[in-house]
């Protein structure tokens, strides 16, 4: 399923707006509409103008991505 470029072919495509919000990023601020993808159920947030998915755009999308060098643990938590 392609990514939709404008509202009307979201909803066309069974893509769901849950609301609006501003983005968390600090130095952001961009104003987005939340959409529910139909075939995958995840939540993916649009620019309101244009109508675009935002993450490629916000400065700070590398703080919304996991930190690959995590030490994950093994039951003994460090305290």
């Amino acid at each position: 399923m392609a990514i939709p470029t404008t509202r009307e072919q979201a909803i066309e495509e069974g893509w769901k707006k849950l609301g609006s919000k501003v983005c968390d990023a600090r130095n952001c601020g961009a104003k987005l509409e939340m959409w529910r993808n139909p075939k995958t159920d995840r939540v993916s947030p649009f620019n309101v103008d244009p109508f675009v998915p935002h993450f490629p755009l916000c400065p700070s999308r590398d703080s919304f991505r996991k930190d690959a060098k995590k030490i994950p643990t093994t039951g003994n938590l460090p305290f």
